[in-house]
């Protein structure tokens, strides 16, 4: 891992997007943490803020999944694109 991830927080959303389309939450999550974005487009890994921020297409779906940790690491949020982050 790049960075600590800290406590992490998934929506309902994220969660039953994750499951319906068999995508494992470990596995976003180790990706996000490598630094490791959608092989579809290299320039979702974000830094706003201090913010890391990634994004992640669901296989077979159009739902993405985005992911963020707080610039202190103290936290990190899954949900979909269209939810409010917090």
């Amino acid at each position: 891992m790049l960075f600590e991830l800290g406590k992490i927080s998934v929506t309902a959303a994220a969660a039953t997007a994750l499951r319906i389309t068999n995508t494992h939450l470990l596995d976003v999550l180790a990706r996000h943490g490598l630094g490791d974005s959608a092989p579809e487009d290299p320039l979702t890994v974000l830094k706003r803020n201090e913010q890391v921020i990634t994004a992640y297409p669901l296989p077979g779906s159009k739902l993405v999944v985005w992911v963020v940790t707080e610039p202190d690491s103290s936290a990190t949020f899954v949900l979909l694109d269209w939810e409010e982050y917090r």
